[in-house]
Order: C-alpha cells, then sequence, then structure tokens
C-alpha cells in the first residue's frame, strides 16, 4: 500500500480500518487524531511529516481495536469477551501471539487441575456419605461387598469432610478464576502498551 502523505489520507484510512468498532468509539480515536495534526501544523510541521511520526494508520487502528475489546472485557466479565481480547491480542503478530498463549495455557492448566481436584475430592466425599448411610442402614447388604460396617460412622464423617473440602475447593477454584481473569486482562493491557510503545 502507498504511504499516506496527508492528513485527510490519513484520517480517511483511520477510519476505514476502525470500521468495526461503534460509532461512539470511532469518533473518539477520529478526534484525538486530528488533534494530533492540528497541534503539530500549529508548530510547523508538514502534514507528510505528521503522517510518518504517527505510524502506519492501518496498524494504529488495529492496535486501537485490541485496545477498545481488551477494555470491553475489562468492565463487562465473561468467557466470550476474555476470548475476543486474546484473539485480538495474538492477532498483532507472532511475537505477541507467543507470549500470550504460553502464559493463559499455563494459567488456564493450573485452573482446570485445581477444578479437576475439587470436583473429584467432592464426589469421592459424596459416595463415600452415600456408602456408609446406606451400610448403617443395612449392615448385610453392603459388608460383603465393601467391608466397611464396623467402620461406618468413621467412613460417614470422613465423606463430610471429604464433601467439605472440595466443595470449598470448588469456591476457592472459583476465586482462582476470577484472579486468573484480571491477570490476564492486565497481561494483555501491559503487552499493547508495550506495542504501542507507551510508557
Amino acid at each position: 500500500m502507498e504511504k499516506v502523505k496527508t492528513k485527510q489520507e490519513y484520517l480517511k484510512e483511520l477510519k476505514k480500518n476502525l470500521s468495526s468498532l461503534d460509532k461512539g468509539e470511532i469518533d473518539e480515536i477520529f478526534l484525538d487524531y486530528e488533534g494530533h495534526f492540528s497541534e503539530g501544523l500549529k508548530s510547523g510541521r508538514s502534514e507528510e511529516d505528521l503522517c510518518d511520526s504517527l505510524g502506519d494508520p492501518k496498524t494504529i487502528a488495529k492496535q486501537m481495536k485490541v485496545g477498545v475489546i481488551v477494555k470491553k472485557a475489562e468492565f463487562d466479565r465473561s468467557a466470550t469477551n476474555i476470548i475476543r481480547a486474546l484473539l485480538a491480542g495474538m492477532g498483532l503478530g507472532f511475537f505477541n501471539l507467543v507470549f500470550i498463549i504460553g502464559p493463559f495455557l499455563g494459567l488456564l492448566g493450573v485452573l482446570v487441575g485445581l477444578l479437576a481436584a475439587s470436583l473429584a475430592i467432592f464426589f469421592a466425599g459424596l459416595i463415600s456419605f452415600f456408602v456408609s448411610l446406606a451400610t448403617l442402614i443395612s449392615p448385610d447388604l453392603f459388608t460383603s461387598y465393601v467391608g466397611v460396617a464396623s467402620g461406618s460412622w468413621t467412613l460417614m464423617f470422613t465423606s463430610i469432610g471429604l464433601a467439605a473440602l472440595g466443595n470449598l475447593m470448588l469456591i476457592g477454584s472459583w476465586y482462582v478464576a476470577k484472579w486468573f481473569y484480571i491477570i490476564i486482562i492486565k497481561y494483555l493491557k501491559l503487552n499493547l502498551k508495550v506495542i504501542i510503545g507507551k510508557k
């Protein structure tokens, strides 16, 4: 694509590449860049010089879109929004793909492992509770198969403890998932700042 040399060409290209955003978001970005041109022209710089210093409008638009998607995910927490933000962040380049997908998969692995362990402990406690309850109600029915009649009360209290522990771990998993979401959003914002070159 031929390099843009005038303010009008630059803003037209920027607006065209921002078309997937809401009108209000486009207007806000557009006004910001019009302001850059106005200030630069007042200080005696040429339109071509300003076009060069502001960067490629297509790249700027892509970065702005990622910023808007990440901001939306930050304030409207949902699985759909975080996935959109991750995909948008990864779309900024191969280098970015590597630095986003690695930490995301690592944190996701921890979360899935914790959730699986919580569910396993909870259901183990639940099943043990019903087995011990059935053994207490009908000792002859389960003794030959399970061999737990003499320790039914112990098994029952142990199973209640296991189910409670599993339940607490599930609650903990929920908080870890919230923490995970916040960390991913912060990481995406930091990553975007690095790419854009903000300090």
